[in-house]
């Protein structure tokens, strides 16, 4: 494992992560008002942010804002998930525990490969010295958001509920580059985003017209190569087989006990079990060997809880 503390440009060029700075001196609103004006293709009313053809916001109201009965919020509400857990200090502190909670976004709902209404979930990681970000949720063509028939939401409405902004995120893991994973990159332009090499090179390869999407103008890109340490406590751990640069965020305890990100390597709880049958959804591997071995990888963490980005349930160890 290696400390990933280097933020290397697309372009070749490379500076610290460290010392991004939080917008400061407006009230939460104010702030909020301020990144719409910054962004205003995630605005409410933008098409990235709405179900083509349905759940459209009402005039006036946001996601986030009930608009009256029938609203597309009161039936994709966003959870909010807590686990508290106590990191390893890194000296700097004279060696004191730090503690990190790991919050639930629900960031939009879109049809599985299963035909059923599956929920997107992004995860906030916060810690005393900042926060970081695990995937950005949906964004991308929207011929692509038709077809998934996603009602979606923007990153920085569901931020606005914790009280934070985009400005608030120090960096971002994308678990991979999918669609529904890293479609709101662009909303955090300040931020390093740390992903595998090697899902960079696939996406690139495989995906030109998303590649576009999230590789913004200025975009800054911390490429892993295997397994790292991001922060105290916080890592990664590679886990191809979904894509072939998937990764799985761990953030470990003191005493040991573990809270697992896992993106995409299982779709649901039953795939992380190990289906029974051995049979896999659609999409779940396109290595399903790779995706095999990276499941045991996986389940050798140990973790106390597993949180699914597709999936309401936690999975307590």
């Amino acid at each position: 494992m290696r400390w990933a503390s280097w933020v290397r440009r697309d372009d070749g060029a490379v500076g610290h992560a460290g010392g991004l700075m939080r917008r400061r001196g407006l009230p939460r609103a104010g702030r909020v008002r301020a990144v719409r004006r910054s962004f205003p293709a995630f605005s409410p009313t933008a098409p990235q942010v709405r179900a083509a053809g349905t759940g459209r916001p009402g005039p006036g109201t946001r996601p986030g804002r009930r608009g009256g009965p029938g609203h597309w919020f009161d039936h994709f509400k966003w959870c909010l998930v807590r686990a508290a857990v106590t990191m390893a200090g890194s000296g700097e502190a004279g060696g004191a525990d730090m503690v990190l909670e790991v919050r639930r976004l629900h960031l939009a709902s879109l049809r599985g490969v299963d035909g059923l209404e599956w929920p997107v979930h992004g995860f906030v990681v916060t810690h005393p010295g900042g926060a970081v970000l695990v995937d950005t949720g949906v964004g991308g063509p929207q011929e692509w958001l038709d077809d998934w028939r996603v009602v979606n939401r923007s990153v920085a409405d569901a931020l606005a509920g914790l009280d934070m902004t985009p400005g608030d995120i120090d960096l971002v893991i994308n678990t991979h580059l999918h669609f529904d994973h890293c479609g709101q990159n662009a909303v955090f332009p300040h931020a390093a985003f740390y992903v595998q090499r090697a899902e960079l090179d696939r996406a690139r390869r495989e995906s030109p017209e998303l590649y576009d999407w999230f590789g913004f103008a200025g975009a800054r890109f911390e490429l892993l190569d295997g397994d790292a340490d991001i922060l105290p406590g916080l890592s990664v751990i590679a886990t191809p087989g979904h894509t072939a640069g998937h990764q799985c965020v761990v953030a470990r305890s003191a005493a040991g006990a573990a809270d697992l990100m896992i993106g995409d390597a299982a779709y649901t709880p039953r795939l992380y079990a190990g289906p029974a049958d051995g049979k896999l959804p659609p999409g779940q591997a396109s290595d399903p060997a790779a995706w095999r071995r990276s499941l045991g990888r996986i389940h050798a963490v140990s973790p106390a809880r597993v949180h699914f980005c597709h999936h309401t349930d936690v999975v307590h160890g």
